[in-house]
């Protein structure tokens, strides 16, 4: 599909130029016989009113693409009422008169309002009364007898195109309305799937480069820095940070609006997120000279089901909005749990904090996405005004909501409700507790043979650095070709694949290795793909086409060098047993 979308008025314009040559289709004949009884009759008002209508009628058909839609909507509108009229004066009564006047009436709710149906309904029936009186005083005379004409065919005419024109309005104007809107869902579904490859080839290109730079500053932080350095990476850090978690932002908005956001339910401790969470705001409140303080009861349930990416995502972003727009005081994280009657928790974690507050005017508003409480702050502040929106809209996707009560200038208290789990209540045997990668940061584990496959400089220089830190040996290439000759001639315990990269993707280097190992019969190849492109269903893909793992841009090292020694060492201790 290409062009510009239809708007609706676009759609009942086509929709009304249909109807108006079906009218002037249907007049021409009607017209034709009206002239000729006329002729017969002495009917000459009528004669010149059929005949101004035909006029009407070519006239609009024909300059249709130079009159403006409301005359076009005024004309299809006012034909099957003149017609109706000609033939009340006419005939004085009849089904297929009165079955115009219903045309003129649906046609005007069709193109116009309800309000002008109703109008249009107020005439007719102001009309038929008009008519009745004038006939029953003697104002008007009927030409020749109603009676007489009850069987005559010039009736039957009228009545067959009184009801055509009294259906021809709704079902052309339902079934061109249908085939548009067909044409726009196509259209949409079209729109829908270029987005989704604009925002996977975005995100790759937006993510290889933040992993250089956080990468790269990790590296610098690593070396003898001065105060002045260190200070200079640190707000370097933030700042990519704070560009990565816009980008994230957004992601996840086009996430929930293409209906792929995913929610997991894997073991957690509500005590340790809680402290993750918090403890990068706690410095950064510091910095403000303002107090973040975490309140949790004693009896606190920790071991849960739940998604602790998501939960952890929508504290961040509350907890982030009470930092930033706080300038005196302080913020407060208090944390409760209740039991409810299905066995389940309810956690409640409320924001509170003394910051500018929110106008009651903007309360109601909030929540709404690229809304932001006062555009004057939000000059001041910056951000996108996706925060809220995304909260909610995880909030609600894990069971939970999210609400404010504020005062302007008293500061806020953001209200996140959200029903966990306990682990027992699914799981009559202990889980064990979530993994913690504490022990991977040692460099006296042994490392693996590791080949690293990336079109990125940057990435590959990062790879050689990092992973070498950690145990392994690492050898690096830039292209899918070279790659699988690689794997073929060498001897490697794991390979980390960039999914993007140009002439031979990725995918197509999983496929052949995956070809190579079922025709030769050889142990499977370990292979963990390295992406920037987190759209579930293209992650999906990515596994589909052979990854044993995928991993997100900008690289988290530490998750990496988990993820390698996981599926590293099955390879290995298969090699072994061989």
């Amino acid at each position: 599909m290409s062009g510009t979308p239809k708007t609706l008025r676009d759609i009942r314009s086509e929709t009304c130029n249909v109807i108006m040559i079906t009218l002037t289709a249907l007049a021409a004949p009607a017209v034709g016989a009206s002239l000729m009884r006329g002729i017969e009759q002495g009917w000459r008002p009528i004669m010149a009113l059929h005949i101004a209508l035909l006029a009407m009628l070519t006239y609009t058909t024909l300059r249709r693409k130079y009159l403006s839609y409301t005359v076009r909507a005024a004309v299809v509108t006012a034909a099957p009422y003149l017609v109706g009229l000609g033939g009340l004066i006419a005939y004085g009564r009849g089904t297929g008169v009165i079955m115009f006047f219903v045309s003129a009436c649906v046609t005007a709710g069709v193109f116009f309002s309800a309000r002008t149906a109703m109008a249009m309904v107020a005439l007719c029936v102001a009309t038929l009364a008009g008519l009745y009186v004038a006939y029953e005083v003697g104002l008007i005379a009927l030409a020749v007898n109603p009676a007489a004409t009850d069987l005559n065919p010039l009736n039957w005419f009228a009545l067959a195109c009184g009801f055509v024109a009294a259906a021809a309005a709704p079902i052309i104007g339902l079934s061109a309305l249908l085939q548009s809107l067909d044409a726009e869902r196509l259209r949409a579904d079209a729109a829908v799937r270029v987005r989704s490859d604009f925002l996977a080839n975005m995100s790759h290109e937006l993510r290889t480069p933040m992993t250089g730079i956080l990468g790269m500053a990790d590296v610098l932080r690593a070396t003898h820095l001065n105060d002045h350095q260190r200070n200079t990476v640190a707000n370097l850090v933030l700042s990519a940070r704070n560009l990565l978690a816009l980008l994230n932002n957004l992601l996840d908005f086009t996430k929930f609006e293409a209906g792929q956001v995913a929610i997991e339910r894997a073991p957690l401790r509500i005590s340790e997120l809680i402290a993750g969470v918090c403890t990068p705001f706690e410095a950064r409140a510091g910095q403000k000279g303002i107090g973040l303080r975490r309140e949790l009861p004693r009896d606190l349930r920790d071991d849960v089901l739940g998604d602790a990416v998501r939960i952890g995502q929508v504290l961040s972003n509350l907890l982030d909005n009470a930092v930033k727009f706080t300038e005196r005081g302080g913020v407060i994280l208090r944390v409760t749990q209740s039991p409810r009657a299905d066995g389940t928790l309810l956690l409640v974690c409320a924001v509170i904090d003394t910051g500018i507050g929110i106008r009651p005017e903007q309360l109601g508003h909030i929540f709404e996405p690229f809304i932001q409480g006062d555009m004057s702050r939000a000059r001041i502040y910056g951000g996108s005004g996706l925060g809220l929106a995304i909260c909610r809209n995880l909030a609600q996707a894990m069971g939970g909501d999210v609400a404010v009560t504020s005062q302007a200038g008293a500061g806020s208290t953001f209200t996140f409700t959200l029903p966990l789990t306990p682990q027992h209540a699914l799981h009559p045997i202990a889980l064990p507790p979530a993994p913690t990668f504490a022990h991977t940061q040692s460099p006296a584990l042994p490392g693996f043979n590791l080949l690293v496959v990336d079109d990125d400089a940057n990435m590959r220089t990062l790879a050689e650095i990092m992973l070498p830190q950690r145990g392994h040996t690492v050898g690096t290439l830039e292209d899918g070709t070279a790659a699988i000759a690689a794997i073929q001639t060498g001897s490697y315990d794991c390979l980390i694949l960039d999914m993007h990269m140009p002439v031979v993707t990725g995918a197509d280097v999983m496929r052949a290795i995956r070809r190579l190992e079922a025709t030769e019969g050889t142990p499977r190849m370990s292979i963990i793909a390295l992406t920037a492109d987190v759209i579930p269903d293209h992650v999906r893909a990515f596994l589909d086409a052979g990854a044993d793992a995928v991993v997100a841009k900008p690289v988290d090292w530490r998750m990496l060098d988990v993820t390698v020694r996981e599926f590293a060492s099955k390879r290995t201790s298969i090699a072994k047993s061989a």
